[in-house]
């Protein structure tokens, strides 16, 4: 499916079906989400002047049609902090890029340090780092758990110590993923290989 990106006003939209909590559809030409949190989520028919808007709140999936590309972003709670033992309260978006028994979900962040003066005078330039935070949940519990960190930093760290304890049902792969024979860089051949084995014993 092609689609054609609109400019309405400082937004972009997109045609886009959302999925909504109470089991409606909807597919309009919607704005590109600019924060996980984003509260609404715009729309506008090509034939009206001004946007119309949906509470996030109230919606369950948004799949954007660009460039015969799928974009799908769902609306999900996380599990907090290092420990993982509370999670959120309200939902954010995240972007999901695979499905299954386990789906994975990834977020982009980028954050940035301004540089220094004195007297005057630039002293030291400002910097950024791109984290790359990856999420999963199967459909039974109630948030999703941090599954692995990328970013300029230790990749493998977050991954060598959540891995194990999430797929830890399935203990030749996690022998594996304690092995190093799967690292950070398997993260997605990990949760398809996970994938394939819980729905094989799930028949």
């Amino acid at each position: 499916m092609l689609s054609t990106n609109l400019i309405f006003g400082q937004n972009t939209y997109c045609k886009a079906t959302v999925y909504m909590n109470n089991g409606s559809v909807k597919t309009s030409n919607f704005s590109f989400l600019e924060e996980l949190t984003d509260k609404y989520l715009y729309y506008t028919d090509t034939d009206e002047k001004k946007p119309n808007k949906v509470f996030s709140d109230s919606v369950r999936t948004i799949v954007y049609f660009q460039d015969n590309n799928r974009l799908i972003y769902d609306r999900v709670k996380v599990y907090l902090g290092w420990s993982q033992k509370k999670y959120s309260k309200r939902a954010i978006w995240l972007n999901r890029i695979d499905s299954g028994e386990v789906r994975l979900y990834v977020n982009y962040t980028t954050l940035s340090a301004p540089g220094t003066m004195q007297n005057g005078m630039i002293t030291s330039q400002g910097g950024s780092a791109r984290f790359s935070d990856y999420y999963v949940i199967r459909a039974n519990e109630p948030a999703a758990k941090i599954y692995a960190t990328i970013s300029s930093f230790n990749n493998n760290q977050t991954f060598k110590a959540k891995a194990p304890l999430y797929f830890a049902d399935y203990p030749a792969l996690v022998e594996k993923i304690k092995n190093k024979e799967y690292t950070w860089k398997n993260l997605m051949e990990v949760v398809k290989i996970y994938n394939e084995w819980a729905h094989n014993n799930r028949k």
